[in-house]
């Protein structure tokens, strides 16, 4: 099981990575379709994953619901930490896990979840939050780009 959970967060990383790398492509118009979509906004508290968060998870469910199998929905944790102490890192994923495993049993919503952590200059007045993110379709043509080049991309 935590290799499975690591092998995720790899993978998770890994794209991320390459999502990062390439601009998203935007038409001339300003096509709604290039751009992200944040579906929800959500405190933490200091607790980390408690019954005020899945609270807001459960209203966010229907919306998710309706999303199709093919999207690509980030799970963003913005932490009071710092992205260099480990440990941070290991609790805002945690956080973004912990909601993934509870909308995959709780709702049995079967899309695609990338699970990242962000770590802002957080003031105290600035709290930890979960940022819930359709993400364009340029993103998912990305993801089902092969990760090693296949014999025809080398010619």
């Amino acid at each position: 099981m935590i290799v499975k959970c690591q092998l995720r967060i790899f993978l998770a990383l890994q794209l991320l990575t390459i999502a990062l790398s390439v601009p998203l492509a935007t038409a001339g118009d300003g096509d709604v379709h290039s751009q992200s979509r944040i579906i929800g906004v959500i405190p933490i508290s200091k607790a980390g994953v408690s019954n005020a968060l899945y609270r807001h998870i459960d209203q966010l469910a229907p919306q998710l619901k309706k999303i199709s199998a093919g999207q690509i929905v980030k799970l963003e944790c913005r932490y009071n930490g710092a992205s260099s102490r480990e440990k941070d890192v290991h609790r805002a994923l945690m956080v973004a896990a912990e909601v993934e495993r509870y909308l995959l049993e709780i709702y049995k919503i079967r899309i695609n979840f990338w699970l990242t952590a962000r770590f802002d200059a957080v003031t105290v007045n600035d709290p930890a939050e979960l940022a819930i993110s359709l993400l364009s379709d340029d993103i998912t043509k990305l993801a089902r780009m092969p990760i090693a080049p296949t014999n025809s991309d080398a010619e």
